[in-house]
């Protein structure tokens, strides 16, 4: 017989532990989503809809949300059995109030327009934040520096630009470390900004 005591604590415990996300690729002007595109077309989804047969120019950048969605819509059923396609439904779910079982016909621009009037709270992030848990996190950018100066918004601790180096932020001030270099990065400024 299981104790639901025992079970309750440990979920109670497991709850209280403080998330650190290792790899995310967040907007620091805009750390909540802009574009139903962001959440519904996230490049992993993208991948599993094109090896079940979308073809890759539904997800170009040119195409709208909405005409991407209405291409892309007969494939989503052929995903839902995948990790990717539960992590998706259960953030629609627990973040956007989706009741769905999958994204049809019937229910996309609903859940459209729930994506686009959170985008529109300013504080939503903070929202997200707090449910999930996260305290920290690591982003990943492709090369820009300047991408550091909008990241006060969120509790980032380490930036990976391009490969080329990390930028971290110990006591509130961003720093730069070149791999290879032996530490802080000589010729070039310690903080970036305070």
């Amino acid at each position: 017989m299981v104790d639901k005591n025992a079970l309750s604590n440990l979920k109670s415990w497991i709850d209280s532990v403080p998330l650190v996300d290792i790899h995310s690729h967040l907007n620091g002007e805009h750390p909540a989503a802009e574009d139903p595109k962001e959440i519904i077309f996230y490049h992993y989804i993208v991948t599993e809809l094109i090896s079940a047969g979308a073809p890759p120019e539904v997800f170009s950048q040119n195409l709208s949300f909405e005409d991407a969605m209405k291409r892309a819509l007969p494939y989503f059923k052929l995903i839902r059995n995948t990790s990717t396609h539960w992590c998706l439904m259960k953030m629609l779910r627990d973040l956007y109030g989706f009741e769905g079982e999958e994204i049809n016909q019937e229910n996309w621009r609903d859940l459209r327009d729930a994506i686009l009037s959170h985008a529109e709270k300013r504080d939503w992030y903070k929202k997200i934040l707090e449910k999930t848990g996260l305290k920290k996190g690591f982003l990943t950018f492709s090369s820009s520096e300047s991408v550091l100066e909008g990241l006060t918004k969120v509790n980032i601790i380490f930036v990976l630009l391009g490969g080329s180096f990390l930028a971290y932020k110990p006591y509130g001030s961003w720093c730069r470390y070149r791999p290879g270099l032996g530490g802080i990065s000589s010729g070039m400024p310690r903080t970036l900004h305070g």
